[in-house]
C-alpha cells in the first residue's frame, strides 16, 4: 500500500454545505471550517482502520509465544483499541460538528442584531444552545427560518447520540430518539454502513442542510431589509 497522499482524493469529497455568493464571514468560516471536519473524519477514520488490521495482526504474531507478558500485552491494547478507538473518533466529530453550527448561528444572530441594533439577547428560558438562536433570530429579528419538523427530530436525535458519547443505539436513548436513530440507521442511504458511521454521515447532511436554511432565511432579511431603507 502506497504511503503517498492523494490530494485529489480530498478535492473529491463532497461537500455538505457551499456558501452563496454574497459574502458574509460567518457563512464562509463555516464552510471552510465544516469541510475540514469532514476530511479529519474520513482520512481520520481510514487511518484508524488501518490502524486496528494492523494491530490485529500484530496480536496474532505473538499469540501463543514463549513470551506470554507480550502476548498479554498485545491482545489488552488490541481489545481496547477495538472497543473505543472508532467511537472516540465518531464522538469527537459529532462534538465539534454541534460546535460548529453553533457557532454559525451565534454569529449571524450578532450580525442580526448588530443590523437591528439591538442587543443579542437569546432567550434565558432552558434549552438547547442551537435552538436558542433560532428562536432568537426567528421571533426577536424576524427571520423566516424554516426548518421542517424531520429535521428537528434528526438534529435532537443526533444530539442525544453526542451528548452520551455512545456509537450504539443506547437503552437509556428516549424512545422518540431511538425510533429517529433506528430510521437513520436503517436507511437505505446508509446501506452497507456501520450505525457509527451511518449517525456521523447523516449529521453532517443535516447540519450542512440547516446552515444552507439559515443562509437563504439570512440574505432574504437582508434583501427586505434594503428595499425598506430610505434611498433604496
Amino acid at each position: 500500500m502506497s504511503n503517498e497522499f492523494d490530494f485529489n482524493s480530498a478535492l473529491r469529497i463532497e461537500s455538505v454545505y457551499d456558501p452563496s455568493d454574497r459574502f458574509l464571514e460567518a457563512f464562509y468560516a463555516f464552510a471552510g471550517r465544516v469541510a475540514s471536519l469532514q476530511r479529519y473524519y474520513i482520512f481520520g477514520g481510514e487511518f484508524i482502520s488501518r490502524y486496528l488490521i494492523q494491530t490485529r495482526r500484530s496480536r496474532m504474531q505473538v499469540s501463543g509465544a514463549e513470551d506470554w507478558v507480550a502476548e498479554l500485552v498485545h491482545e489488552d491494547m488490541t481489545l481496547q483499541d477495538m472497543d473505543n478507538i472508532a467511537r472516540y473518533h465518531h464522538a469527537a466529530v459529532l462534538a465539534h460538528l454541534f460546535s460548529l453550527a453553533e457557532g454559525l448561528f451565534a454569529d449571524v444572530a450578532k450580525d442580526v442584531a448588530q443590523m437591528l441594533g439591538i442587543s443579542m439577547e437569546p432567550p434565558a428560558k432552558p434549552m438547547p444552545y442551537l435552538n436558542r438562536y433560532v428562536i432568537f433570530l426567528q421571533r426577536t429579528c424576524g427571520l423566516d427560518i424554516q426548518i421542517a419538523t424531520s429535521t428537528w427530530k434528526t438534529i435532537d436525535a443526533l444530539r442525544a447520540v453526542r451528548n452520551r458519547y455512545v456509537h450504539q443505539l443506547s437503552t437509556d436513548l428516549p424512545p422518540s430518539v431511538t425510533t429517529v436513530l433506528e430510521e437513520i440507521a436503517s436507511s437505505s442511504e446508509h446501506e452497507g454502513c456501520t450505525v457509527d458511521d451511518a449517525f456521523v454521515r447523516e449529521a453532517f447532511t443535516t447540519i450542512g442542510a440547516l446552515a444552507l436554511v439559515l443562509d437563504l432565511a439570512y440574505w432574504t432579511f437582508y434583501e427586505s431589509r434594503s428595499r425598506c431603507e430610505p434611498g433604496t
